[in-house]
């Protein structure tokens, strides 16, 4: 017993410390790949669950009909589905990587538009002529329409070294809370719809096939078998076919929870972006983004904060020049 704890200690230690050296938007893209795979993994557990139940009623039925071929038909199963596992490895591995991926593209896609920000607030503080450029493929239409907008008033304010009253168009006044980006959902419904739609294709191909070869396994192993016991094997499909309603109904249900999930996850945080953007050209140059709960975009959210911060002094010598002054006089006195 001892030793199995010091093994778990081990393990929860390694786990520790790999989970640390994980940054925080990389673990946000492991679990929504996780989310991405493990819902059609449940499904397929579910109808070789049902497959395993059908096997084990017919193994009584056969009790019944013959102890002697139930058994032979136990053998013969356990062979059947020892070669039958491998012939599905390579099947089995492509269907849960193309799943994983598709999460990992899914989970950058939520987060480009905040990965683009940061990306150029770090560029722009390197070099201050730099020039906004946004995604023109985003789906956050908000954030995206907007953050142009706001760089671009930037970029000019710094050019002519005067701060210029804008005039905010009122479609962005009127906005108070996270608003519904339709295009953006769509897109994730119409990736995960069509996951589900292959889910359950391939559940449907494996669970016929694997169940079709146990019905000619059983029959071919019967030493004497009527049409009473070909009925009752055959008339087991009707039942696969339902279980494969039901797990199908399952993925797409659970996908499109999902999908309002990952929505939920990152329009709380594109609003945040908004409002601080649009409180700053307001002329509250202390605004600062606070993204709570939202750890996944925190590092971006940060490289915001210090362009606004450097934005903040810039302007605030614009409007007093002794400031600048005064803060080059200091400089010159740290390096001397």
């Amino acid at each position: 017993m001892k030793f199995l704890s010091n093994i778990k200690d081990i393990v929860l230690g390694l786990l520790s410390k790999l989970s640390k050296s994980i940054d925080e938007k990389q673990k946000f893209r492991f679990r929504i790949s996780f989310l991405v795979t493990v819902i059609p993994t449940i499904a397929l557990l579910f109808v070789g669950y049902y497959l395993h139940l059908i096997y084990e009623i017919n193994l009584l039925y056969f009790d019944a009909y013959s102890a002697q071929a139930s058994e032979e038909i136990r053998e013969a199963f356990v062979a059947f589905m020892a070669e039958k596992s491998l012939g599905y490895i390579g099947i089995f591995g492509c269907f849960f990587l193309l799943h994983f991926f598709v999460g990992m593209h899914i989970s950058a896609l939520l987060l480009k538009p905040f990965e683009r920000i940061g990306s150029y607030c770090n560029e722009f503080l390197e070099d201050n002529r730099k020039v906004y450029e946004p995604d023109l493929f985003s789906d956050f239409k908000l954030l995206t329409s907007f953050s142009e907008y706001f760089f671009r008033h930037i970029h000019s304010t710094l050019k002519k070294e005067k701060w210029d009253d804008q005039t905010i168009p009122l479609y962005y006044t009127r906005i108070h809370g996270p608003i519904f980006e339709r295009v953006f959902f769509f897109h994730s419904c119409l990736m995960l719809g069509f996951l589900g739609t292959l889910s359950v294709v391939f559940i449907y191909f494996v669970s016929i096939d694997m169940n079709s070869n146990l019905i000619e396994l059983a029959i071919t192993t019967l030493k004497s078998y009527g049409p009473e016991e070909v009925f009752f094997l055959k008339g087991q499909n009707s039942f696969i076919l339902s279980a494969i309603t039901v797990s199908g109904s399952m993925v797409f249900v659970s996908y499109a929870v999902l999908a309002i999930v990952l929505y939920n996850k990152v329009s709380g945080a594109a609003f945040a972006y908004f409002a601080t953007m649009r409180s700053f050209m307001k002329g509250k140059f202390s605004s600062r983004v606070h993204l709570i709960g939202y750890s996944y975009v925190r590092n971006y959210g940060r490289d915001l904060n210090r362009y606004l911060k450097f934005l903040e002094t810039r302007l605030n010598e614009f409007e007093n020049p002794e400031i600048g002054d005064s803060e080059k006089v200091k400089k010159l006195k740290r390096s001397v």
